[in-house]
């Protein structure tokens, strides 16, 4: 089965979730806990603000693992790329060498994106519409404050 989001609100909920979970799993600065610490901290604030039941928090826990399981692996692309980087910051910049590093990247993302997204759509499936209302609501907060950054 195949999910194509038909509405901008649609495609930028199921982009605001994936890309919220992991920037909260990535960015969360309170403590010195590791990734799977973090998306458990992440994993009950959400569970909490929308009150999910046990199959939603199933399906959350699968989102949280897939995203972490592509943190993971950028994680571990980084430290392949950090002493070449380092030996051209001390010569010269490879402009060809910065862009391929760039674009292993970016294939990563896209080869993982479809299994983060699979599991965004699953778990924004098992939402009513009254938690549907609440990440709602929640967004258009954030992009009020995101707005307001942006005029300064």
């Amino acid at each position: 089965m195949s999910f194509k989001p038909k509405t901008w609100r649609q495609r930028s909920l199921i982009a605001f979730l994936a890309v919220g979970l992991g920037a909260g799993l990535v960015a969360w600065r309170h403590g010195h806990a590791n990734p799977q610490e973090k998306a458990e901290r992440v994993q009950g604030y959400i569970s909490d603000a929308l009150d999910l039941d046990d199959a939603q928090e199933a399906k959350l826990a699968s989102l949280a693992n897939e995203v972490l399981a592509v943190m993971k692996d950028m994680h571990a692309e980084r430290g392949k790329d950090a002493p070449k980087l380092i030996a051209q910051v001390n010569g010269s910049l490879d402009k060809d060498a910065l862009l391929a590093a760039f674009k292993q990247r970016r294939d990563l993302i896209d080869a993982k994106a479809p299994a983060v997204v699979d599991r965004l759509v699953e778990f924004h499936a098992s939402l009513n519409n009254e938690q549907k209302a609440k990440v709602a609501a929640f967004l258009e907060k954030r992009q009020k404050r995101f707005e307001e950054k942006q005029q300064k």
